[in-house]
């Protein structure tokens, strides 16, 4: 096995512990300066954590990165507003969660999640497989053997690249861990669990057995999944 698959093999084996026990992530931070944060984590792969603060028009007020070696992931602090109030969520390559304490004052700056406490779909989320399902245009434009390399710029898109570019053009970036490709992912695995075994949007998509009339049924049910959580 490669260091690569090693590594992911162990990200994925830590991620499922940790959200399995609702584990904390604290985050000890410096403020460099007005416009850059530092800090090291615990309970997190990987441990550093590096920001800036963002200066674009977006939810996003801090963005940066978690890393350690080679290893680099995107994280972003972003500031939404729920039903009952305004929130602070971190978003990362393990998913999105609630923010319990972000504090640049005081003896102790810190940034704090539980691993239990995701961020669920908004109606961001129903506008992203509205558009990634229009994307693939009744199946004709459908990319049947993906390779999650969406930088071509061939009309044949995948479940993931359509996904990719609803995403990228809704919230500004692509997000791996948006919510609306999680809830699809959810319902890969309990559709059709035997048609994938590592990347399960890539491996589905691929996958002999799926036929449009199936990506069909999983964005429909994705989207009823969504309307009712948001009800």
């Amino acid at each position: 096995m490669s260091t690569r698959l090693r590594c992911w093999a162990l990200i994925s084996i830590f991620s499922i512990s940790i959200m399995a026990t609702g584990q904390e992530i604290h985050c000890n931070l410096t403020q460099i300066s007005s416009e850059s944060i530092a800090g090291t984590c615990t309970g997190i792969i990987p441990p550093t954590l590096q920001l800036l603060k963002s200066s674009g028009s977006s939810d996003v007020i801090w963005e940066g990165s978690a890393s350690e070696g080679g290893l680099i992931w995107p994280l972003d602090i972003a500031a939404i507003q729920t039903n009952t109030s305004d929130a602070l969520l971190v978003r990362y390559e393990m998913g999105w969660f609630f923010i319990d304490d972000f504090s640049l004052t005081g003896s102790t700056p810190k940034l704090v999640w539980n691993m239990s406490n995701k961020v669920g779909p908004s109606a961001v989320d129903i506008e992203i497989l509205n558009l990634a399902l229009s994307k693939l245009n009744n199946g004709s434009n459908w990319n049947r053997a993906d390779n999650r390399n969406c930088a071509d710029d061939s009309q044949l898109l995948s479940l993931y690249c359509a996904l990719t570019y609803a995403t990228t053009q809704l919230m500004g970036k692509p997000y791996h861990r948006q919510p609306a490709i999680q809830v699809i992912r959810e319902i890969i695995g309990a559709r059709w669990p035997e048609r994938f075994s590592d990347h399960r949007l890539m491996d589905f998509n691929n996958n002999q057995a799926s036929d449009f009339n199936d990506i069909n049924i999983l964005f429909r049910e994705a989207q009823d999944t969504i309307a009712s959580l948001l009800r």
